[in-house]
């Protein structure tokens, strides 16, 4: 409660901090060695399963893996919307959500590409089990690319003519 006591505490506080900068500093240097060595570091995506033999760890494609395969490959060769897509893998015992769905033909890690922050853009080729090709997965991407969403966004709006910020050409 005196003013000397706050001093002390501040100061542990900043040591702390200095401590966790140092901590995550250390921690991120090594995810971003292991992702580009290919290794993913992370709980495993949707349809994978962590596997470890003799001491190390792998990326398997799990059962739902294997029905998100088949969701690519109808979306690829069929052209099916994503919410026909959804409703083949219910009748198959796999719920999801589309939005979900969308995500995951969206996401390179089904191929075999590893996209992380830590990378600053640059994709790596992962070491894990590939679900699709790359060619797949860029036909599927085609293939969404080209829908229309049915809507389209208009920034000005006569019923709100004062939305964004107004500025004074005199000050």
């Amino acid at each position: 409660a005196t003013p000397s006591g706050s001093l002390q505490q501040n100061i542990q506080f900043i040591f702390s901090e200095y401590d966790n900068q140092l901590r995550r500093e250390k921690c991120m240097s090594g995810v971003k060695e292991a992702i580009l060595r290919g290794e993913w570091c992370h709980r495993p995506p949707f349809g994978y399963d962590t596997v470890k033999r003799n001491g190390q760890r792998f990326l398997e494609v799990n059962e739902n893996g294997k029905l998100l395969r088949k969701a690519f490959l109808w979306k690829a060769n069929e052209g099916l919307t994503t919410e026909e897509i959804k409703l083949r893998l219910e009748k198959l015992g796999l719920k999801m959500w589309h939005q979900k769905l969308s995500y995951i033909f969206r996401n390179p890690f089904y191929c075999g590409v590893l996209a992380h922050a830590s990378l600053e853009g640059e994709p790596v080729d992962g070491t894990h089990e590939k679900l699709i090709s790359k060619a797949i997965f860029l036909k599927v991407n085609e293939v969404l690319n080209e829908n229309t969403h049915g809507y389209a966004w208009s920034f000005d709006n006569a019923h709100l003519p004062l939305k964004n910020f107004l500025k004074c050409g005199h000050c």
